[in-house]
């Protein structure tokens, strides 16, 4: 009850609205990125709450810190979590660190405090790091709520301190504080200093009560599987292995495996997640179980027999027959082949491929066979055939499979393209170096006004860094002239943002759909999720989806990505993960949290969103301020946790 007490403050204050359909003129120079100080500061002097929370969200993005005089003279009280948001967006800055640390030694209450310091956390230097830190021993943390995500975000930047595993150690212990200081301090360990001291403290919190939240002891779990550890407690297994939440039997299907198991009975709780009634519980179990590993033969024999019974039984869907089918080569690898002959005829491509990427070396694989059907696939199957093909050119001298290679980095779609320049090993750029500077110099000049190859392109990038720095730099100079704004930020640092790289049609073609929806129904093969825009937040994401969803673009798409327990993604018009409308739009960060039902926008980096769009599956505050959140789901968040990589998204109805 504690938990959904505090989600429900959490969004009452938001309950106001902030951009609305008046602020074109703001929304219009945020759009382009010009930030224009004139409206900017009629919105920030004005007596509306909402207008100046407008104006923060719009400053959020603008990385320019000569706004923070202007926002510390704002009403902090009344308005600090926008005030809070808006500087820790703007990122390193004594001015901003000196006035949140004054805030919060001078305020008495509690959230505001806790703003700040977690603010001071994205602002500060190593010295205030120290400072904080000993003023936190000092006064044996009393009044330090928030001081976890702190350590969290101070991690973040690359600013560590050696006590920091003390002080999350007491915040686990110190049963003065309250319930979300132990959840902070459980996610900042895990995000950041977590080691096998705090084993003992996880387990006597989990042991003294089964009452934890759900955010709790997944990160818990989350623990144990970074630390490659399970205790040694079969009732605490059975308790995990038997929760009636479907995410904490996901969690548990990852560390489980590290469990110390003697004898089959034990194997039997665990291994009764094969069939979870749950599907995402299901993968990911027969996911994780690749992680097991036994001495005893008997138990091997045991894993084994089952493993066969149920890819048998029919009662599993194709998605986990295949991963089930992979797991099954992998643990027993001298039957491999033998397995795969067996069941490779309900095999999906992925899983075919997969089979062949670990097992080339054994096979007598006819890559001409391969690159003969290549153009006659669909686009998820040719980056199949791409990964496999790769793997297959590390100890490759075949001359036909590196021209093709070096073709379809040129002439590939998006997927395919971007798929080589990630995935190329170090022998093969050594040797075809100056083959692929020409082909990657060929791309990005065709290319880098193109949107749905912008992650092409900087993976291109990335993949000349690995040829040489001069190379590099020689790609950046030509991308810091790219008309994409997130190309030319990326690559030229001093770009000047008053730079009208937007078409006024275009923006005006989104705002006219931002707010004219309330509600969206996802229908999918298995059930429908509606949800709820929040073009307040985020108008240029909600006009963008709604603007797509007239045109049908999501009609018979894909959950594309599916991580159990974290997001379903879907959008993509080419359904690889790689594609896009033809346009971006900018992110549009918010101080919402990323918990169950949020609906966000899929990106490659800062303002490099199009169509593809996620899901959350359960809370994970590390996108916090990372990603835009555009909607949340209003019914059907049980369809959210059950929907399986590559289910179908039907149509999206708007009302």
């Amino acid at each position: 009850m504690q938990r959904i007490i505090l989600i429900f403050l959490f969004f009452s204050t938001f309950s106001f609205s902030q951009y609305t359909v008046d602020d074109s003129l703001l929304l219009q120079t945020t759009f382009r990125r010009e930030f224009n100080k004139q409206i900017i500061n009629t919105y920030l002097t004005s007596d509306n709450k909402q207008k100046i929370n407008a104006a923060l969200l719009s400053i959020s993005h603008s990385e320019d810190t000569s706004f923070i005089n202007s926002i510390k003279e704002l009403d902090f009280k009344n308005q600090f979590k926008f005030i809070t948001f808006t500087l820790g967006q703007l990122g390193t800055s004594q001015n901003s660190t000196d006035f949140l640390l004054k805030k919060f030694l001078i305020e008495t209450d509690q959230d505001i405090r806790r703003s700040c310091l977690e603010t001071i956390g994205k602002t500060g230097d190593s010295l205030i790091y120290s400072y904080l830190i000993d003023k936190y021993f000092s006064l044996s943390g009393e009044g330090f709520d928030g001081i976890s995500s702190a350590i969290y975000y101070f991690k973040t930047r690359g600013i560590e301190h050696p006590k920091t595993s003390s002080v999350l150690s007491n915040e686990l212990t110190n049963n003065s504080y309250n319930y979300k200081r132990k959840e902070d301090a459980v996610f900042a360990l895990f995000r950041t200093s977590a080691d096998s001291s705090h084993l003992e403290i996880l387990i006597k919190l989990i042991e003294e009560s089964d009452e934890h939240s759900t955010f709790f002891e997944q990160y818990s779990l989350s623990i144990f599987k970074k630390l490659k550890f399970f205790p040694n407690s079969i009732e605490l297994f059975k308790r995990f292995t038997e929760s009636e939440n479907w995410l904490i039997r996901n969690e548990i299907s990852k560390s489980g495996v590290y469990f110390h198991f003697t004898n089959t009975t034990q194997l039997e709780y665990y291994l009764k997640l094969m069939l979870d009634s749950n599907k995402n519980v299901q993968r990911q179990f027969v996911i994780s179980l690749r992680e097991i590993s036994f001495v005893d033969s008997i138990l091997m024999e045991f894993v084994s027999r089952k493993l066969i019974e149920t890819l048998q039984s029919n009662k599993i869907s194709n998605q986990v027959y295949g991963e089930l089918v992979i797991t099954l080569t992998k643990l027993f690898p001298f039957d491999a082949i033998e397995y795969y002959i067996k069941y490779k005829d309900k095999l999906a491509s992925e899983f075919v491929h997969s089979f062949l990427r670990d097992n080339h070396k054994k096979l007598n694989i006819s890559t001409d066979s391969l690159i003969a059907v290549f153009p006659y696939k669909n686009e998820n199957d040719k980056v199949h055939i791409i990964q496999t093909l790769l793997a297959v050119s590390e100890s490759s001298t075949d001359l036909k499979l590196t021209k093709f290679i070096l073709e379809q980095i040129e002439k590939g779609s998006p997927a395919v393209s971007g798929t080589i320049a990630a995935g190329l090993d170090n022998s093969f750029i050594e040797k075809y170096s100056s083959d692929l500077e020409e082909v990657i110099l060929k791309v990005i000049n065709n290319r880098m006004f193109d949107c749905d190859f912008t992650e092409t392109v900087i993976s291109l990038h990335e993949l000349a860094v690995k040829i040489s720095t001069n190379f590099a730099a020689e790609c950046g100079d030509l991308l810091a002239s790219s008309n994409i704004y997130a190309l030319r930020k990326k690559f030229n640092q001093d770009v000047s943002i008053n730079n009208n790289f937007k078409n006024d049609d275009y923006f005006c073609t989104i705002f006219n759909n931002a707010f004219k929806y309330k509600y969206a129904t996802i229908k999918t093969e298995k059930g429908d999720i509606k949800i709820k825009f929040k073009p307040e937040i985020a108008p240029i994401s909600t006009g963008s989806f709604i603007y797509l969803a007239v045109l049908n673009t999501f009609t018979n798409n894909l959950w594309h990505r599916v991580v159990p327990g974290f997001v379903i993604q879907g959008g993509d018009p080419s359904k690889t993960g790689w594609g896009g409308p033809g346009y971006d739009i900018i992110s549009e960060f918010s101080p919402l949290n990323y918990n169950e039902g949020i609906v966000g926008m899929a990106s490659a980096g800062k303002d490099t969103e199009g169509s593809q769009f996620f899901i959350m599956q359960a809370e994970h505050p590390h996108l916090n301020g990372r990603y835009t959140i555009f909607a949340e789901v209003v019914e059907g968040i049980t369809i959210v946790s059950n929907l399986e990589q590559n289910d179908l998204i039907l149509s999206i109805v708007l009302e």
